[in-house]
This record gives C-alpha cells, structure tokens and sequence, in this order.
C-alpha cells in the first residue's frame, strides 16, 4: 500500500471541501520549487498528517503546497520523474496556483496552521499567511531582518539538505516512512549535497547519518556517484526547454530580484537562441536593475558559475555590485569573457557555495544601497 500516494490524493480530494473542515494545515514549500523543497513539503505534509490522524477525520486536512503553478511545474524533469516513479499522480498535487489562499485567510484564518519548509522568509505573494506560520524548517542563513514570533518553533541548521532535516523528523518521532517516501527523501538528500562526496564539502555529518539510516533501513544499496549522476542527468535534460522557461524552473527572488538557478553552467546558457531578448523580458517584467544568473556543471566533476544581467546602463551601480561580488573573497571569483550585453560573468572556483551563499551578498548589497539613499 502507497500510504504517501493515498495522503497526497486525499489532500488533493479535502481541497475542494476546504469549507467544511474545522483545522487547516498548510505545508508551504518555497518558489523555486527545486526538488529539496518539493519533497520536503510533500514528506513533512505526510509526517503531519500521521501525527494528527487527519485521513480518519472529515474536519481536519493537511495540505502540503507545492509553490509554482502546474505548468511550471512540468518543466520540472527530475520532480516529474522522481514522483511518477513511486506512484504519484502529478495532477493530484496541490499547486499554488489553485490554492485561493485570500479566500481561505478570509473565512478560516483562526483555523489554519501554517508550516514553512525549505525557507524561512514568505515571498510577498504568501505574506497573507505571517499570522498563521507555526513552525520553520530551513537550512539556508539566517535572514536577520525577518522577526518571528516566539511562539514559531525554528529548526533552521546549515545542513546540506532541507529534506535530511525532515528525514530526522520522522526518525526523531518514531513515525512511518514508507519505501517510496524514503526514496524521494534519500535522492534528494544525496542531489542536494552532490552525491554526498567529501570532495564536495556540501554533505554535513547529519546529512551522512541520515542518508546512511535510510541506506540500512531500506536497504538502498545503489552507488551514491551513481544516483547522484542519474538525477543530474535528469535535471540537466532542457533540449526542449526555451531560456525562459530555463529561467523561471528554478527561480528565487530577494526582494525583486530574481535569482534563477541554472542546470547548466551560465557561460553555457549565454549561447542559446534569443538569451538576451529572455532576461531583458524577465527584468521588464519585475522592473529589477539586475538578475543574478548561478549557474552548476556536473559531468563528472562540479563546476559553478555566476553573472550579474544588468538591465540599466547606470554604470556607478554596476561597478559597485560587481565589485561587491568579487570582493567576497570565499567564493575566489574570476571574470571571464562574455559576449552578451550587459552581462558580467563570473567563474568561481570554489565550488562549495551555492545560491544559499550568493542570497546573503544580494541582501547585503540591497541594504547598502537602501542606506545610502536615506544618508
């Protein structure tokens, strides 16, 4: 028996009578939807839904959210396939797209219960929820500028993964895991932290205990190189992606800046078709100064890079936020050569630092900026 197949669809079921219930449990993933956040949602729904009895009970459901709409989220190649593989019908997931989250503030507010996974700061679209959030999983730095309350329960370590900190939840807690669940969680945790090699400096300790109880546990006995190259392959399968939708597969924002996170590296991305006429379109539409294109290669060996798109010709700003990215030392970033216009390119050579290090650098240059002006 599929118990998270049964979960899912019940919740997708309860959605449609959201009306009648007594208790709400939003599980909200982030908007970038990536696969850490995807399958941490989906899990920690599943390991909540366990604790309250909710599939015994007509009044109480748990919706775990996924925070892209169901187009976008087929662009998605490894979150598809990873889900079908174990059962799961894609069209049965709660998208935030469907999800009428004013409609439920306004009448149910006092009823839900809002759980956030895989950040910890709401995107402007879902700050209707503050209020309700009672409990934060996230491993990304601390955003020092966001205030909770003291009655939100935080568990926010550097870990490799979000979905080895879920994975702890269920061992923490003595509940079920099934099979199927138990793999999504082991492949997310050996993608996210680059197959869990040493070499990487992505995987922390929790994150190798945790992989290595679901390895005895399920007896999971696949290479971790191996796993780790078949997901890559996967992700990096865009032959039948546009830039944009390149673009928007992976994309996470401080403030309105967008920060898209590429299967490829940026240098690679530059060359497609009509690359150009893509970020000036994403700039136009949020009405941003820059985009922060990262960028990762994986075949075999890991590779990273980062450009800054600019969409003004304001030059002192652009010298100055190129600057502040090349002065971050810990990243050893080196500007090579781009033919496109109004984009600097950045190799960095220590690969250990993702968009969970380079978000921190953006906020920081946002608040010198915001200072500046009001001096």
């Amino acid at each position: 028996m599929n118990k998270l197949k049964i979960f899912l669809e019940e919740s997708f079921s309860a959605l449609k009578e959201w009306r009648s219930l007594k208790n709400i449990h939003i599980v909200l993933g982030n908007e970038s939807c990536d696969l850490d956040s995807t399958i941490s949602s989906l899990a920690y729904g599943y390991l909540l839904s366990e604790k309250l009895n909710s599939g015994k009970s007509s009044e109480v459901a748990v919706f775990p959210v996924l925070n892209v709409s169901a187009e976008d989220f087929a662009i998605r190649v490894e979150h598809c396939t990873l889900l079908k593989n174990v059962g799961i019908d894609l069209n049965k997931l709660i998208y935030r797209s469907k999800l009428k989250l004013d409609e439920l503030i306004k009448e149910k507010k006092d009823s839900i219960k809002s759980y956030l996974v895989d950040h910890h700061v709401l995107s402007k679209n879902d700050e209707i929820l503050k209020d309700t959030v009672c409990r934060i999983f996230d491993h990304r730095p601390i955003n020092l500028d966001v205030k909770w309350s003291s009655t939100v329960r935080l568990r926010i370590e550097p870990v490799g993964s979000c979905a080895t900190l879920i994975t702890d939840e269920f061992f923490n807690d003595k509940q079920d895991l099934s099979k199927e669940l138990a793999h999504l969680l082991y492949c997310t945790i050996v993608f996210d932290t680059l197959g869990l090699l040493p070499e990487n400096k992505k995987a922390t300790p929790l994150d190798i205990e945790t992989a290595k109880k679901l390895e005895t546990k399920f007896n999971f006995n696949e290479s971790r190189l191996e796993l780790f190259q078949k997901i890559v392959k996967l992700h990096s399968d865009v032959s039948h992606l546009t830039p944009h939708q390149l673009l928007i597969r992976d994309l996470k924002y401080v403030d309105n800046i967008p920060l898209p996170s590429l299967p490829m590296l940026v240098e690679s991305f530059l060359k497609l078709h009509e690359v150009e006429k893509s970020l000036e379109d994403m700039g136009a539409k949020k009405k941003t100064p820059f985009i922060v294109l990262i960028g990762i290669e994986a075949k075999p060996d890991v590779k990273r890079d980062v450009a800054l798109f600019f969409t003004t010709d304001e030059v002192n700003s652009k010298h100055l936020l190129v600057n502040f990215f090349k002065n971050r030392s810990e990243f050893q970033f080196e500007e090579i050569s781009c033919n496109v216009n109004n984009v600097v390119l950045l190799r960095q050579l220590n690969i250990q630092h993702s968009r969970k290090q380079v978000i921190p650098i953006v906020q920081e240059f946002l608040q010198r900026q915001r200072n500046i002006l009001t001096n």
